[in-house]
């Protein structure tokens, strides 16, 4: 059987530095998100469904840093307690709930809007650091919508502990 060509492929860092391993690929589409017009008495109940999405998918990535803690991998936790912090940060959140209630719009639709904001401040600073953060707050908002969308699967460890994700 013929041996295959290594391929190199760049990707965004978690972490400084080159990493040589077996790709894990994580499948993170766009989704197609709804864009709803809510009438005034949908808007508390739709601001509730966002606020139970925050905390569903925080209750997730706190399993999954649990996990990565009892088998000893401090690494990923440092990047998941950043994660945590983001949902936890109630500019973001409670932008949302005031855009769902000022614009009567449904929660996705609402939760784009201001990562789409957040993500042009991160695009507009010099500082190459920190316009990297940038996919930080695009993981914390796609996680938030895949559990609004129900889309909000289990990520799993990779299978061999020299993957690159």
């Amino acid at each position: 059987m013929p041996r295959r060509r290594p391929k190199t492929y760049k990707g965004i860092a978690a972490s400084p530095g080159i990493h040589v391993g077996l790709v894990y690929l994580v499948d993170r589409r766009r989704m197609r998100i709804p864009k709803v017009h809510l009438s005034h008495d949908q808007i508390y109940k739709e601001q509730e469904r966002f606020r139970q999405a925050v905390d569903r998918s925080i209750k997730r990535l706190e399993a999954i840093q649990a996990k990565l803690k009892s088998a000893d991998d401090n690494e990923p936790v440092g990047i998941i307690e950043a994660h945590l912090m983001m949902m936890r940060d109630e500019s973001m959140v409670e932008e949302t709930l005031e855009r769902i209630g000022k614009k009567a719009i449904n929660a996705e639709w609402a939760l784009q809007d201001v990562v789409g904001r957040i993500r042009k401040i991160f695009d507009a600073i010099e500082d190459d650091y920190f316009r990297e953060r940038r996919s930080d707050v695009e993981f914390v908002g796609d996680r938030i919508m895949r559990t609004l969308m129900g889309r909000d699967e289990e990520l799993h460890p990779p299978p061999h502990e020299r993957a690159v994700i």
